[in-house]
């Protein structure tokens, strides 16, 4: 047992007293505090008997997890966990599994109740929500652990000698790791020394593709003016400052923008369209334009812009245009290049790209552009070379593709005795 694991173990009551206060002033907390027992004790009554528990922090992880659940045999039990009450309201009755529950929080008591009353057969974890106590319990339980789409990136906090240690401690008490490149199976075991670690595609390629063949339509586009489109896909402030210098001069004279702001911030959204307006430009919200539509006289009004002000649609989005920009890249990181990527567009995001291994694996292939400034945005958008952008798709396709039985060997790792 590794001495800042003893140390954690030992804090656990004031980390527990810290996160009481918080949750006064934080409703997700609070939220996940007074539903989390209540939640596991639902889970209880539907008698599962040595489940699988699948664990996604958020919707994304969610979204990485669903492959593996559709291709889930029916006498294998299946027991979602998350911790983010937004996609557990949202997701708390899907058919893909039989009973779901809030993760308990990672305290030792919680997490030896847990796996106590529910006896799992397996625990698969995902992506970075890693839990400790919840490790060192499932261990002590002799439940099998499996970290699926593990990650480590060259600059993770995981690696700083202060916690490199427990992290090799952490990571041997995982029975498989499962990483997406031989990149990061390099990094772990040079750092780690793991020897229980298998290179499988990221899951989340598999859902994208899924979804894609759903074709869903987005009512609402067609009140763009007929000309190209390009995609701006969640974007933030500092994306739209390089941006807007860049149309100021070309007055989207030859393409028209599709706007998903990175979080729906209405000071934000009134000051894209304050903007496009101020440069006698035809905008409005896709909220609008669908409340007009559904009218018995809907407007007639062909834009130059849609800012896209729901949330859940942008890889439906991407479809309608040959080139997207993903945002992010001159703030906090770039954000998913893969979907925009997989529906075929030509994509450019900003400089900060060391974060998301797509993003890099596609500057190393010269497959996308980076954007530094508003005169590299202008000639993103000159982009007419169809011939380039069908050659760019296939490269693309194939770069993302991987080994056509990876998926079914993933699924036979997680769901073999």
């Amino acid at each position: 047992m590794h001495p800042l694991y003893i140390i954690y173990f030992f804090l656990s009551p004031l980390i527990f007293i810290i996160i009481l206060i918080i949750s006064l002033f934080n409703k997700k907390i609070r939220a996940h505090l007074m539903m989390q027992n209540k939640t596991i004790q639902s889970a209880l009554n539907t008698n599962l008997k040595n489940p699988i528990i699948f664990h996604a922090a958020s919707a994304g992880e969610f979204e990485q997890i669903k492959p593996l659940l559709r291709k889930r045999s029916v006498n294998q039990p299946i027991l979602q966990t998350f911790f983010s009450p937004t996609i557990y309201n949202k997701e708390k009755k899907s058919k893909l599994f039989d009973a779901c529950c809030y993760h308990p929080f990672d305290f030792p008591w919680s997490a030896y109740y847990f796996f106590k009353k529910i006896a799992p057969k397996k625990y698969i974890i995902n992506r970075h929500d890693i839990w400790p106590h919840h490790i060192f319990f499932a261990k002590l339980f002799k439940i099998k652990i499996i970290y699926i789409n593990a990650n480590l990136k060259s600059n993770s906090s995981r690696l700083r000698p202060v916690f490199k240690g427990f992290h090799k401690w952490l990571f041997h008490q995982i029975d498989i790791i499962i990483v997406p490149s031989d990149e990061i199976k390099k990094r772990f075991i040079a750092n780690f020394e793991t020897t229980n670690i298998l290179t499988f595609k990221d899951t989340r390629f598999e859902q994208i593709k899924y979804h894609i063949l759903k074709n869903t339509r987005i009512p609402g586009i067609d009140n763009l003016l007929k000309k190209k489109n390009i995609v701006l896909g969640s974007i933030d402030r500092h994306d739209w400052s390089v941006i807007l210098e860049s149309i100021k001069n070309t007055k989207l004279d030859k393409f028209n923008l599709i706007i998903v702001p990175h979080e729906i911030n209405q000071k934000f959204i009134n000051s894209i369209i304050a903007d496009i307006k101020e440069l006698r430009l035809k905008v409005d919200r896709i909220t609008n334009i669908n409340h007009k539509n559904n009218t018995t006289k809907p407007e007639n009004v062909k834009l130059n812009c849609i800012i896209y002000d729901k949330v859940g649609d942008l890889l439906d989005l991407y479809k309608y245009a040959p080139l997207a920009y993903v945002g992010c890249g001159f703030s906090t990181g770039v954000h998913n290049i893969s979907e925009p990527a997989l529906q075929g567009c030509y994509v450019s995001y900003g400089p900060n790209i060391s974060l998301l291994d797509e993003a890099i694996k596609l500057k190393k292939h010269k497959l996308s552009k980076i954007i530094y400034n508003s005169a590299d945005f202008t000639d993103f958008t000159n982009i007419e070379n169809n011939g380039f952008l069908i050659k760019n798709r296939e490269k693309i396709t194939k770069l993302f593709k991987g080994k056509n039985d990876d998926f079914n060997k993933l699924i036979n790792r997680i769901y073999e005795a």
